[in-house]
């Protein structure tokens, strides 16, 4: 259960940052990871762009914050992407990618102001209400 838990923090904390990939991804025969996607997948990634534009215009940032704000998703982004296409233990990377998110809502926290990371956080709490429900639509498939 615990496992869990993290999994649906860690998905959450990619979400925000808008890195989870659209496509799942099979080894290829030289052992690299390559991208499937699928229509579900696109209109999976067309919501989730469109809830961070939401989120965005939600927030009402100031010039000097997007350029920071961008910077900090970006970097984040990079990590998440590398933690996603390394080897090793799915436990150790899911907790890799709890510390990455952590450490970057620490540091939009620096950035945003009250109202704006309360914003934030609101718009968290309903991606993980999402999440929760999609992962419970997935085991209820499987079980079914």
């Amino acid at each position: 259960m615990k496992i869990f838990n993290v999994v649906k923090q860690v998905a959450l904390g990619v979400i925000v940052v808008g890195v989870i990939s659209c496509g799942s991804s099979k080894k290829t025969s030289n052992g690299e990871k390559e991208v499937v996607s699928s229509s579900a997948n696109e209109d999976k990634r067309e919501a989730r762009q469109e809830a961070r534009q939401q989120l965005l215009t939600d927030l009402n940032l100031r010039g000097d914050q997007k350029l920071e704000v961008q910077a900090i998703v970006q970097e984040s982004q990079e990590k998440m992407r590398n933690l996603r296409n390394s080897d090793g233990d799915r436990r150790s990377k899911m907790q890799q990618m709890q510390t990455l998110s952590s450490e970057t809502d620490t540091e939009l926290r620096a950035i945003l102001d009250d109202r704006q990371f309360q914003v934030y956080q609101e718009f968290k709490q309903k991606q993980r209400e999402e999440i929760r429900a999609q992962m419970q639509n997935r085991s209820g498939r499987r079980r079914g």
